[in-house]
């Protein structure tokens, strides 16, 4: 299966709000899930290719499809790996809130503008354990 094409198609019919992991859908949530596990585990079993176009398409501000060559910028390595680590986060909380482990509010669930804000506040309005 080319989760890839899936992911891009996905990002065209929702725009880039649909690459948050609270509007994914549950197949492309579970692809990154393995991405993000496989990175974690160092395994190099997954490539995570579902990350790098969701984080690049959300810095960029919108779908990498709609614009190929579209320039990034980054503030360094540390700004480029800081990015990554912010949307693994979304990505860990994702998965506790569709677990219904936790429960956050509305306003903590991130957005484009925040994702990758160090300083976003996250409320847990619940937490089932």
């Amino acid at each position: 299966m080319n989760f890839e094409k899936k992911l891009l198609k996905h990002c065209e019919e929702h725009g880039v709000e649909g690459l948050l992991p609270q509007n994914l859908t549950n197949m492309l949530f579970n692809r990154l899930l393995e991405e993000v596990m496989s990175i974690r585990n160092e395994d190099e079993k997954v490539t995570p290719t579902l990350l790098l176009l969701i984080v690049l398409s959300l810095k960029s501000g919108h779908c990498l499809t709609a614009m190929p060559e579209t320039s990034i910028l980054f503030d360094g390595e540390d700004d480029l790996m800081k990015s990554f680590e912010n949307y693994e986060m979304a990505i860990t909380l994702e998965v506790y809130r569709r677990n219904a482990t936790i429960e956050l509010s509305e306003a903590s669930l991130p957005t484009v503008k925040n994702i990758f804000d160090d300083q976003r506040n996250i409320e847990f309005e619940k937490i089932n354990v």
